[in-house]
């Protein structure tokens, strides 16, 4: 026969039990309420004011924050710089909070934020946005960000880099706050510039003094292949093709070399606008117009 249990220790199991339930429950409806996004962390106030700098924010700004907590990274936003923008969270009681702080801020004109899916919000809006979210979440909204935003838009992302698109640059340092939060007290802030898209098949009028060999009336042709990754560009002169070992696409800007056989290549730069290019290359006279025009959208 098995001995009898002390009431008072049944007592004791049984509170310990409801205590562990009450808190996996609690532990649930924060991962189901964050979906994927990660849980709230709140970013250091010294972070914040360091983002803000090195993603460049000006008065005529529109910022966008994905998972915007408390709304400070916004607030901060339009008290420091006087821009504009809004937070997008997944909790209500966060969003409520942020509209709050807005307000007390003064800057609920010109700041809001709003409960919703980071994957279904419209970002076209913005010209910076700022995330502090998880490595799966961030690599899963690269293609939404590069597909909606305007070329030129910024993009600082806290800790976690945009894989696979490479950063334009990014900065270090050490902050003892960030221990309580992450475990270290490394911070990495990277920053990105949207590319305009120019996947496709371009026709390249260039001015006829300055004609390629082989191209005739002063036209050739671009074969552009373009992933998160970057862009590549194959041209067409005299019935062969060659790589541009140099192109590069930096937010509206385009540039790239064109070899020319027996000279010096041609240096073009020139900025994109949905389906056309328009830009200069220099000669011995100086600056000469050149413009391409997309005749094809899938680049094969």
């Amino acid at each position: 026969m098995r001995p009898m249990q002390n009431p008072a220790r049944q007592a004791l199991r049984a509170a310990v039990l409801a205590a562990w339930a009450a808190l996996a429950a609690s532990f649930a409806n924060l991962t189901a309420a964050q979906g994927s996004f990660g849980p709230y962390v709140p970013t250091p106030t010294v972070i914040v004011e360091r983002l803000l700098t090195f993603a460049e924010i000006k008065k005529d700004d529109y910022l966008i924050d994905l998972g915007s907590g408390d709304g400070r990274i916004v607030i901060s936003a339009a008290t420091r710089y006087g821009a504009s923008g809004h937070g997008i969270d997944i909790q209500e009681k966060l969003v409520g909070l942020a509209n709050e702080n807005a307000r007390a801020a003064g800057v609920g004109d010109r700041v809001r934020f709003q409960q919703g899916d980071l994957f279904q919000a419209d970002l076209s809006r913005a010209s910076v946005i700022t995330l502090y979210l998880l490595p799966g979440t961030i690599t899963r909204l690269v293609p939404k960000l590069l597909a909606e935003l305007k070329p030129g838009s910024r993009v600082v992302s806290h800790d976690y880099p945009l894989k696979p698109w490479p950063h334009e640059r990014h900065l270090s340092f050490d902050l003892e706050e960030k221990r309580k939060i992450s475990g270290t007290t490394l911070t990495v802030l990277y920053y990105y510039i949207v590319p305009a898209q120019v996947q496709g098949i371009w026709e390249v009028r260039l001015p006829q003094a300055m004609a390629s060999a082989g191209a005739a009336a002063g036209t050739l042709r671009l074969a552009i292949e373009q992933t998160a990754e970057g862009a590549t560009a194959r041209v067409l002169i005299g019935g062969e093709t060659a790589p541009l070992r140099d192109f590069a696409v930096k937010g509206e800007s385009v540039s790239f070399t064109l070899p020319r056989p027996g000279g010096a290549g041609l240096a073009l730069t020139g900025k994109a606008a949905a389906d056309s290019i328009a830009g200069t290359l220099a000669t011995a006279s100086g600056l000469q117009p050149w413009t391409a025009r997309r005749i094809k959208a899938d680049g094969k």
